[in-house]
């Protein structure tokens, strides 16, 4: 069964003031880039939270991901495929 909509962010929750607003609960996030500094806001929102390995890793580590789905590049593209949408920023 598919899901709703994947949101893949890249920057911080504070540069998408209407987010919070359109998710429900079959959403999930995938935060990229920059989003991952912030990764804790974003489990505020009641949503299944992702980020990419790599990107946690280019921010800092895990110490930020707690509540997060760490995934790889492959999982990404499996990840994909479960949601209904993709809408990246």
């Amino acid at each position: 069964m598919s899901k709703g909509t994947l949101f893949i962010v890249r920057s911080a929750l504070s540069e998408h003031p209407t987010l919070s607003s359109i998710l429900s609960k079959e959403d999930g996030v995938l935060l990229r880039a920059e989003a991952c500094y912030n990764a804790s806001a974003f489990v505020g929102l009641g949503v299944a939270t992702y980020a990419l390995e790599q990107d946690v890793n280019a921010c800092g580590g895990h110490h930020r991901t707690t509540g997060v789905t760490v995934i790889n590049d492959a999982q990404w593209v499996e990840l994909t495929l479960q949601y209904q949408r993709t809408i990246s920023e």
